[in-house]
């Protein structure tokens, strides 16, 4: 089986709004990077997300659970890291996106651990919310010198920001590029390594994992 899919449009718009109205329902978000806010589904309504999200891809998957799953607001892009808290597939649910295009990012680079890449301008004490800290990008799998994202998609993917980017991501190279569309669920490996763009002010969605 691919380890990079779409399902397109497989979610209804009463879909859509059940998983809204549920993440509004959360009055306890917690802080990430930036004005980021993760929203943790818990006990009956965290099972009712999960059921809903396996229905969907349980012709896929018929033998798998979800191992995490939470909304996320994001305002401030996520850079590049993995998720990998074990050899699974995870997924992204898009909700909502204001004023652009958003994107997921999928590189051909790889890890076996979670890991974050940690650009040259954060202070020597910056350490990641969770995943591990990585400066030198030469020990990631995969990475090698040279410029590799093309000055067209630099553009696309990060507009203004891109003259940071290109140095910042020098010597990686984009796999795949998933559009978000509302109503589609997109999955992906989580030895990739992955980010957000900076083609929009603000998106919300549903990150999860299966077991």
């Amino acid at each position: 089986m691919d380890d990079i899919i779409t399902l397109k449009n497989i979610l209804s718009n009463d879909d859509i709004n059940w998983f809204l109205d549920a993440m509004d329902s959360i009055k306890d978000p917690q802080d990430r990077a930036g004005s980021n806010k993760l929203y943790i589904p818990r006990g009956e309504l965290g099972e009712q997300v999960k059921l809903r999200v396996l229905e969907k891809i349980n012709s896929l998957y018929p033998d798998k659970n979800i191992h995490t799953v939470n909304f996320y607001d994001i305002v401030k892009p996520y850079g590049m890291h993995s998720d990998t808290v074990k050899f699974t597939m995870q997924g992204i649910i898009p909700l909502e996106f204001i004023d652009g295009s958003a994107y997921t990012l999928i590189y051909d680079q790889t890890s076996d651990t979670n890991i974050e890449l940690v650009p040259e301008d954060k202070p020597e004490d910056y350490k990641p919310f969770f995943n591990k800290g990585v400066r030198d990008p030469s020990t990631i799998q995969g990475w090698s010198p040279g410029y590799k994202i093309s000055e067209e998609d630099g553009i696309k993917y990060w507009k203004k920001q891109w003259h940071y980017y290109r140095e910042a991501y020098k010597g990686f190279s984009i796999k795949h590029s998933y559009e978000w569309k509302i109503g589609d669920i997109f999955l992906f490996h989580t030895k990739y390594l992955h980010s957000a763009t900076c083609s929009q002010s603000r998106k919300k969605g549903i990150m999860f994992c299966l077991n």
